[in-house]
């Protein structure tokens, strides 16, 4: 293994080279559409792992304060005059910085590809000082939750772990799920003409993940679990009652 400067030198010869290859004309010519798929979605697995990396080194360029030389008064300021990057960009990369370090199941999953470097940014929005040592206990478990969920599931799972956590901290505040557990009830019924009867009562939490599973918006395709629209439904109850279980170890 090289020094960073060296691994550094290497990814930029390996994207100069990438971006050669594909500026050229009609490059995908012999590629079957399964494997343009494939590094389609790769490509951008690989900008989210590189993201670790590069906030990794942002933090101790911004600890070592590197960026004071010059007369900069801040680290963003630095760093979106020297990247050609707008401030937003450059204080986006320094508070993910700033938080890796208390989120190292996260920043493994983006790294090896389970995370988006959008979830990266989610959980640090969920990761607050109030909630680091809720966060901490319950990492693993929302990287595992998410990791097998849509973006916007994702979004809605750390919206409900956001919830019970800030009811744990809060004891003055209402309940985000004011049925009692012990009242929530779903029955399925098939009937004799192959159609399903649902009955039961939900809280808010629980509504929203039956509500969810049963979202028609995801086409013909299957989703990241592999299951056909079809199959998803047909499975509604046992995955809401697992979601549900996974929230409630978060009260």
């Amino acid at each position: 293994m090289g020094t960073v400067a060296e691994l550094v030198a290497e990814v930029q010869r390996s994207v100069a080279a990438l971006n050669a290859a594909v500026a050229v004309p009609g490059f995908d010519a012999d590629v079957s559409d399964e494997v343009l798929h494939e590094v389609t979605v790769a490509l951008q697995q690989v900008q989210s792992s590189l993201s670790v990396g590069a906030c990794r080194v942002a933090q101790r360029w911004d600890a070592r304060q590197v960026w004071a030389v010059g007369g900069y008064k801040s680290a963003a300021s630095r760093l979106s005059a020297d990247a050609m990057v707008s401030k937003a960009t450059a204080g986006r990369v320094l508070h993910r910085a700033r938080v890796l370090s208390s989120m190292p199941a996260t920043a493994e999953a983006v790294a090896d590809g389970r995370l988006s470097g959008d979830h990266l940014d989610l959980f640090a929005r969920a990761n607050t000082p109030a909630r680091r040592d809720l966060f901490a206990e319950h990492e693993q478990t929302l990287v595992a939750e998410c990791s097998r969920l849509r973006w916007h599931e994702a979004v809605r799972a750390v919206r409900y772990w956001c919830a019970r956590a800030d009811a744990l901290l809060d004891s003055g505040s209402a309940s985000p799920n004011p049925v009692p557990e012990a009242d929530e009830h779903l029955h399925a019924s098939p009937t004799l003409d192959d159609t399903v009867v649902l009955n039961g009562v939900l809280g808010a939490v629980s509504g929203e993940i039956v509500l969810n599973e049963l979202d028609p918006s995801i086409p013909d395709g299957r989703d990241r679990r592999g299951d056909r629209p079809s199959r998803r439904r047909a499975n509604v109850v046992r995955a809401c009652e697992a979601r549900v279980s996974t929230l409630r170890s978060w009260r």
